[in-house]
């Protein structure tokens, strides 16, 4: 092959690869940004948060082997992984608990810190059907459960334990001391009170 070619040839593999990866680009950013990705009748654990789908793992707190931890499934991918870890372990739309969900910001729990009081959080669980809670708390806590902005004031209980009313906690980092928690209550439970 001649210069020329050898050079225009490398141009148009270098085209190729570069539009390809646009092309996959637009189809992640298609795919997994919409709710609506997921086949009729296709079972899975996501949160639907600012119409971004966010996938969980059920995991819980109780895992005894550090590999299978929640907190060792969300380092390994900050961008992607969530996973419950306080209330009930295991996700259920209708079992009126809590369950606490962990995730990383910077990472897959960015969006935590743009949510306001009465924002939807749609959860579908992998024994129901979608559910719709709305946020009626967020708070700053400390790494103890301790409100930053009131003294004396410990939450931990309710960010991690399994309550009686059907809501949902997200926790993120917002510092190495500080961390975001919102709690969102079934829309049910909103509309009885």
């Amino acid at each position: 092959m001649s210069k020329k070619k050898t050079s225009l040839f490398k141009i148009i593999i270098g085209l190729f690869f570069f539009w390809s990866g646009v092309g996959i680009g637009i189809y992640y950013y298609t795919t997994y940004t919409s709710a609506d990705h997921f086949l009729e009748g296709e079972h899975v654990t996501y949160l639907v948060i600012n119409d971004k789908i966010l996938d969980y793992r059920n995991i819980g707190r109780e895992n005894s082997d550090k590999k299978k931890s929640a907190e060792n499934w969300i380092n390994q991918n900050p961008e992607h992984n969530i996973a419950t870890w306080g209330g009930v372990a295991t996700q259920n739309n209708e079992d009126n608990q809590n369950t606490h969900f962990i995730g990383h910001n910077p990472g897959v729990f960015r969006d935590l810190t743009s949510l306001r009081l009465n924002d939807v959080i749609s959860v579908y669980d992998n024994i129901n059907d979608m559910r719709n809670y709305i946020v009626s708390e967020i708070a700053m806590i400390d790494d103890e459960g301790n409100l930053i902005n009131q003294e004396n004031v410990n939450i931990y209980e309710k960010i991690v334990g399994a309550g009686n009313e059907e809501r949902i906690t997200l926790q993120a980092c917002l510092s190495d001391v500080t961390n975001i928690v919102v709690i969102a209550k079934a829309d049910a439970e909103i509309e009885r009170k």
